[in-house]
């Protein structure tokens, strides 16, 4: 029930959400009319307090992500990075040398990462960088919170209002002191000890950091285009775009969403970049209507790529896949 509630919250939401809004205005129109006005309000009641319970579970599901995002990356060949920063002495360097050696296997060309390097695969790459910068900042920002927190609750005990009682001096010596006390604790928190939670695990995930700017930096440095890519570049991104808006018109494709969503995701993953157009014609196509799908894409034309000598040949199967799609929506005028 609760990864239903999950998968469908904000379905629910938008329902719900119609739900009070038509409830709560037959209302007003019924107010003279006692049985439907009741029957209206209940609903609006039972509408609120069912919205307010799918956000109550959404939360309580969205903090225990957080808490297993915290530890766990979620890609199999980081984890392994990760199951070797558990240990029982911190103090002892060997510790930190394996760490060390294991991530610069990883980051070998024969490691597990670098299968992630020869693919140019930067989504997984991007998530391990956040992952490390969200492990090395979580600290400092916890304690943050915390001396947030209770430094507004310690200064606001010495507001006027709270000194007006008079009476009751050891009440009010209990009330200040636990929160001072945790101020003063929060501010030398930090400086405490010498390992920032025990661990010098920061340091270890700063140098992993160097080396995946590095991996980063080198798929960068391999990303080219040719001038001749831009025109299908922007009608891959057209074709994307128009989907997408298409997708956000609820009651006009309310049972079409998931063949949408299953062509989104063939357009968003098509490689339409040849090496060679020599063998190859770029073919025009005029719009079917006048509005764009997106006025900062200035696209007077779309573009499909097709065989030199043979103009009803496509260029690949990529481009077969695309044109059915233009197709099927009705872009193109043919």
């Amino acid at each position: 029930m609760i990864k239903f509630i999950d998968k469908y919250s904000q379905k629910i939401f938008k329902f719900l959400f119609v739900v009070l809004c038509v409830s709560f205005i037959l209302a007003c129109f019924s107010i003279r009319l006692p049985v439907l006005y009741s029957i209206f309000i209940w609903i609006s009641i039972i509408a609120f307090a069912v919205n307010f319970f799918v956000l109550a579970v959404k939360t309580i599901v969205k903090i225990k992500y957080s808490f297993y995002n915290i530890k766990h990356c979620g890609i199999e060949c980081f984890e392994k990075i990760d199951a070797l920063k558990s240990f029982w002495n911190n103090d002892k360097s060997n510790n930190y040398k394996r760490q060390i050696s294991y991530i610069n296997y990883c980051y070998s060309k024969d490691g597990p990462v670098g299968k992630l390097i020869d693919e140019g695969n930067l989504a997984d790459l991007y998530v391990r960088k956040d992952f490390l910068n969200n492990n090395i900042n979580f600290s400092s920002e916890l304690i943050g919170w915390a001396f947030s927190s209770f430094s507004t609750i310690t200064f606001s005990l010495f507001s006027k209002d709270f000194f007006n009682i008079d009476e009751y001096y050891i009440l009010l010596l209990i009330y200040i002191f636990p929160p001072f006390l945790c101020f003063f604790y929060f501010i030398c928190l930090r400086y405490g000890e010498k390992k920032e939670l025990k661990s010098y695990k920061k340091f270890v995930n700063e140098y992993e950091i160097k080396l995946l700017d590095k991996v980063i930096e080198s798929i960068y440095n391999k990303c080219e285009m040719k001038c001749e890519d831009e025109n299908l570049l922007f009608t891959q991104q057209y074709v994307l775009k128009y989907l997408i808006n298409l997708h956000g018109k609820f009651f006009k494709v309310i049972n079409k969403k998931k063949e949408i969503e299953v062509d989104i995701d063939c357009v968003e993953n098509l490689n339409l970049f040849v090496d060679d157009y020599s063998s190859f014609k770029i073919k025009e196509y005029d719009f079917n209507y006048s509005k764009k799908a997106d006025e900062r894409i200035n696209l007077k034309k779309i573009y499909i790529l097709y065989k030199k000598d043979n103009d009803k040949k496509f260029a690949n199967e990529e481009f077969k896949k695309l044109f059915d799609i233009i197709i099927k929506y009705n872009i193109i005028k043919l």
